[in-house]
């Protein structure tokens, strides 16, 4: 996976000249470079099972930390029933996606559960049930839609692909998987439980603009696509499309809200096939383990 996260990088890089804002994708360029940095630097150092074991312990704890967090002091129904309560920093003016923290107690799932699996003694496995209800209750408020859809999915695809389970555990981690879903949006809405704002902010992404019988992201997904073929796939830099005057004459002032589109428009054919081409190794990968 490592040559397809140094071709992304790269191509990161390459189309910066093509920016309509060359500081700001510069900027944006140096926080992709530490991220991946950091992805290739923990992989390096994970090299015996102990290390990994502890690396996905601290993922657990934190991210259970912070879906305690949540379920103390956030609220999903603080805001409007389809918003998402606002993170900002103790120190400045700094605002926090609120879905990136989803994205991480998502992690603090799967790992819990890997966990549970190899840990032996009754204590160990009920703490780490706790830890990761606890987690996904914090992912709940959170109102990160992606996150209700694909953590679920990805259990139950997960638990049918592993070699030589038996059938009556495939079954029970789908229903318990599917139950949990079910009392997210059906029974949470009854009881006032963020259930009434999860559906409207499923919904909100159909609804369509007033005056337009689009909704917001499919302005959004064909605007990239029509940027991506004025400039011959060859991209716009980092965020280049928001920043593109041409882009704002069709309403579009930020993300396409969609991968696809996003690299596609942005970074261009080379970025799109590094993009495929790490998520086809990772899988590959996963599989063969």
């Amino acid at each position: 996976a490592a040559k397809w996260i140094i071709l992304l990088v790269l191509a990161c890089f390459l189309t910066l000249p093509l920016s309509p804002n060359v500081r700001m994708s510069a900027l944006f360029f140096l926080t992709v470079m530490l991220v991946y940095a950091m992805v290739l630097l923990i992989c390096l150092q994970l090299d015996t099972s102990r290390y990994l074991h502890t690396a996905l312990l601290v993922v657990v704890l934190v991210a259970g930390i912070i879906g305690a967090k949540f379920i103390v002091v956030g609220s999903g129904t603080e805001a409007a029933a389809w918003e998402q309560t606002t993170l900002e920093s103790t120190v400045g003016e700094a605002q926090l996606d609120i879905n990136e923290l989803a994205r991480l107690m998502s992690v603090g799932v799967f790992a819990s559960i890997y966990l549970f699996f190899i840990s032996r003694g009754l204590f160990r496995r009920l703490l780490l049930v706790g830890i990761g209800l606890v987690i996904c209750v914090g992912i709940v408020i959170t109102k990160a839609r992606a996150c209700y859809v694909f953590v679920p999915l990805a259990i139950i695809l997960a638990i049918w692909l592993v070699r030589g389970t038996k059938m009556y555990l495939r079954l029970g981690v789908t229903i318990a998987a599917l139950l949990f879903v079910v009392l997210v949006f059906v029974l949470g809405g009854k009881a006032g439980f963020a259930g009434a704002g999860v559906q409207q902010r499923i919904d909100s992404i159909f609804t369509s603009e007033e005056g337009s019988a689009q909704s917001l992201r499919s302005r959004l997904r064909e605007g990239y696509r029509t940027m991506a073929v004025r400039r011959g796939f060859v991209g716009y830099g980092l965020k280049g499309i928001a920043m593109n005057p041409d882009a704002h004459e069709m309403g579009i002032w930020w993300d396409a809200h969609n991968d696809f589109h996003d690299i596609m428009g942005n970074l261009g054919i080379v970025g799109m096939i590094a993009y495929l081409g790490l998520h086809t190794s990772l899988f590959l990968r996963i599989r063969k383990m």
